[in-house]
């Protein structure tokens, strides 16, 4: 047989035993480096999972315990204590451990003791003597201190006994999970858990934080795995209170029925709105329109403003004892931004600006307000990252464009109000399709009331900085607002300074101007004014009509009297208020003391006008203020229509 080939001719094998042998590599590690093959299949290199399945239970089956020992074979996450010998720890203390009883020694002691204590009176007069005395009460001082080493040592161990058992118990329960977030998006995984006890429980789902939250509609479970991609089934109505039971402090936790070591995939979510870049600070500046920064700056500062956080899911059962803890460590990053806005706006006033925004590609079937079919519309849902921002769209048809309304409201000047407005296509908010960010610069507003044409004179304070400037004023319309001083001129340290202002708007209605004083050596703004100016029509005292053809080819040529109302000389300006559709031929006329005189005109061809259009000449004298005004009202009708 094979198992008698090997023995002694005449002998018989026999099995009296096992022998079990436990081998170890004690060798050192080889030189030459390991192929990326064994780098993905070894324990040393852990790699993020890229499931979004995450498991309560460890990594391991069974923690096996026999005679004293742990096996932590393959256990590289999960922390094992094991119990220290004080001997080993103190070694100062080793002799007060293995020393005999004390009270079956302390008569033996003071005996001991008082004798020696006569010993030493004897021989006090040689100094060997002193040496000999002196030795055991140093060595009673010694044991007194490590007995009371010992002691403090037992007192401390009994008082964080029941601390670091409970810790332990609850690293051992407690699963981590790292998550990149970016503001806006959704990130979605689904945790294993599983009821540990025999019977069933009701197991409750409390988060201190609201930017996780358990995902308890079953639409949106299943969009966002087909989102992520994940492959697991889902249950209608596992959630048996879904909005949750109502603890001491009044937040809600969502509840599950489970059997006995049953098992069940509980959704998640993580998202947070919360995005204000460093430029958005509410924060003063002396220059709140400074020059962008660069990607690395503004991400690094982001990074330092928003450092990374833990949240917590805890897993109770109806008695309050945890059976697992979720621990997911946050790190935020900058989101990507598609396009920036800036808006000038008044100090400690609100905002109210219509955005025109693109239209979703995909379409939204509704029930018609005014018909009551069904009728294709586009849906834009939007989200402001600050809750004090107002934004509003409205359902629109398909081809119908879509507008957003934003209200916020702005700080003493000079300052920033940035905030992120995130656009999604889905009403569960998962991914926007448009991200936009607002920066809302207060500045001080100055409101006039002018007539067109007419010239209005204003003074604006310029307050110095902590250093003399050279500073020039520029205006946005340079044809109605004037600067003086319009060359450079220098403002002392801390100091006032007046510049003049002259406004002469050429429509009427409400207007807004922007007047900046900038340090042309530093390229910098020093301050900002909003001119609101609510320019009304001059008084008309005569009219006058006449009518053309559509694409008249020749000019017309007209004139009105007007007579000087002063018995001095006067000259006067006259201005259209349409120059592209009547030229007056003469600006300034002389007049004689009530003297009257033709104004003459020119009715040019027009294409793409209204029907009829009134336009007024103006008529200042020589410090620019309206004295009258005259309409002529034209009315275009069609060549081939009779009149």
């Amino acid at each position: 047989s094979s198992d008698q080939q090997f023995s002694l001719i005449g002998e018989k094998l026999k099995a009296v035993g096992k022998l079990i042998m436990r081998i170890g590599n004690v060798g050192s590690v080889g030189s030459e480096s390991p192929s990326m093959d064994k780098l993905k299949n070894s324990d040393v290199l852990r790699l993020l999972p890229t499931s979004r399945i995450i498991s309560s239970t460890p990594p391991f089956d069974v923690v096996q315990q026999r005679a004293g020992e742990i096996t932590t074979s393959g256990i590289k996450e999960y922390r094992l204590t094991r119990a220290h010998r004080i001997v080993d720890s103190y070694p100062s203390i080793n002799s007060v451990l293995h020393s005999s009883d004390k009270q079956a020694q302390e008569s033996e002691r003071q005996r001991k003791l008082a004798r020696m204590e006569a010993v030493r009176k004897r021989t006090v007069e040689t100094a060997s003597d002193d040496m000999s005395a002196s030795l055991p009460v140093t060595n009673r001082k010694i044991r007194e201190l490590r007995e009371n080493d010992l002691r403090t040592i037992s007192m401390y161990r009994q008082q964080t006994k029941h601390e670091d058992i409970a810790h332990h118990l609850m690293s051992f329960i407690t699963r981590e999970v790292n998550i990149r977030l970016m503001p806006g998006y959704v990130e979605f995984f689904e945790f294993v858990l599983q009821n540990p006890y025999p019977e069933q429980h009701s197991i409750s789902i409390a988060c201190n934080d609201d930017e996780l939250s358990v995902v308890t509609d079953a639409r949106e479970w299943r969009r966002l795995k087909t989102l992520f991609e994940v492959f697991s089934d889902t249950e209608e109505n596992m959630f048996t209170n879904q909005t949750g039971i109502i603890d001491q402090s009044g937040l809600k936790y969502p509840q599950i029925f489970m059997r006995a070591k049953e098992s069940a995939h509980i959704p998640f979510k993580v998202q947070t709105f919360l995005a204000k870049l460093p430029p958005s600070e509410h924060k003063t500046s002396s220059n709140p329109f400074s020059q962008e920064q660069t990607y690395s700056v503004v991400e690094k500062k982001y990074n330092e403003k928003f450092k990374s956080k833990q949240i917590k899911a805890t897993f109770q059962a109806e008695d309050g004892t945890p059976i697992g803890i979720l621990c997911i460590n946050v790190e935020y990053i900058s989101p990507i931004v598609d396009q920036t806005i800036r808006c000038i706006n008044g100090e400690n006033t609100l905002l109210k600006r219509v955005f025109r925004i693109p239209n979703p590609r995909r379409a939204v079937t509704t029930e018609s307000l005014s018909t009551g079919f069904p009728e294709q519309v586009h849906q834009v849902f939007v989200r402001a990252s600050d809750l004090n921002i107002v934004c509003e769209v409205r359902p629109v048809s398909v081809n119908q464009p879509c507008d957003m309304l934003i209200k916020a409201a702005t700080h003493n000047a000079p300052t920033v109000n940035g905030f992120l407005v995130f656009m999604y296509a889905d009403g569960f908010l998962h991914r926007p399709i448009n991200v936009w960010q607002f920066q809302i610069h207060a500045v001080k507003r100055l409101d006039l009331s002018c007539i067109q044409y007419q010239t209005t004179t204003s003074t604006l304070l310029l307050r110095g900085t902590r250093s003399s400037r050279l500073v020039q004023c520029f205006g946005n319309a340079p044809d109605e607002v004037i600067i003086s001083p319009s060359n450079a001129f220098s403002v002392a340290a801390n100091g006032l300074h007046e510049v003049h202002m002259l406004v002469r708007p050429s429509r009427s209605g409400l207007r807004t101007y922007c007047v900046n004083a900038v340090d042309i050596e530093n390229h910098q703004i020093i301050d900002t004014w909003m001119i609101r100016v609510d320019t009304r029509v001059p008084v008309i005292s005569k009219q006058f009509a006449h009518t053309l053809s559509f694409g008249q080819s020749q000019p017309v040529s007209k004139r009105i009297s007007y007579t000087n109302p002063y018995a001095v000389r006067k000259a006067f300006f006259f201005t259209s208020s349409h120059p592209e559709l009547l030229q007056v031929q003469h600006s300034k006329i002389d007049f004689q003391a009530n003297e009257k005189k033709f104004i003459s005109f020119t009715l040019l061809p027009a294409f793409n006008v209204t029907p009829v259009t009134d336009i007024i000449i103006l008529i200042n004298n020589e410090q620019d203020t309206n004295e009258d005004a005259y309409c002529i009202r034209v009315t275009y009708t069609d060549s081939n229509i009779p009149i």
